[in-house]
């Protein structure tokens, strides 16, 4: 065999692979956001100089960068002048507010007490909304409505499509 040959042969091969084959593209799956740590039943306690000041209990918990995901969440808040206990199915903790989903129910140690279905709550206006519908007792009274705000540290409530039963004192 040709010397010459033997070259022409190898660089055909070596210019038909560069024009007839293309790069195969690989095409990596989105890789959903990692916890940095993760907690199953737990609590977790704030105290200071005054005591136990909030109390967060949770079936599973996960720390992400910029938030707090929690499921069977328990948020009891003892930092005011009242006791306040918060519990949904699903939390999220983002920027001084809580985010609650299904089955949130809210009571307070004056026998007031609400359900609904999500809420929100901003620990640095004490603000408590609902976009949803909603059911509040207090003691003997019943409400239901919708777009629930219910400011808890002046105790104002705010509400459109109300409806309900409150009995009124007799002296």
């Amino acid at each position: 065999m040709n010397i010459n040959l033997f070259f022409i042969t190898i660089i055909s091969l070596l210019l038909s692979v560069f024009l007839f084959f293309k790069p195969l593209k690989l095409e990596l799956p989105d890789h959903k956001e990692i916890a940095q740590l993760e907690l199953k039943n737990f609590q977790i306690y704030e105290i200071n100089k005054k005591g136990v000041q909030s109390i967060l209990k949770g079936l599973t918990g996960e720390r992400y960068e910029n938030r707090y995901e929690v499921t069977d969440v328990t948020f009891k808040d003892a930092s005011k002048e009242f006791i306040q206990v918060m519990h949904a199915d699903h939390g999220r903790h983002q920027d001084d507010i809580i985010y609650l989903t299904d089955n949130v129910i809210y009571a307070r140690d004056n026998n007031m007490t609400f359900k609904s279905d999500e809420a929100m709550y901003d620990l640095n206006t004490s603000l408590l909304t609902t976009k949803g519908a909603f059911i509040m007792r207090a003691n003997q009274n019943y409400f239901k409505g919708q777009q629930l705000h219910f400011n808890t540290k002046e105790n104002t409530i705010l509400a459109k499509k109300v409806s309900g039963l409150y009995l009124l004192e007799q002296k």
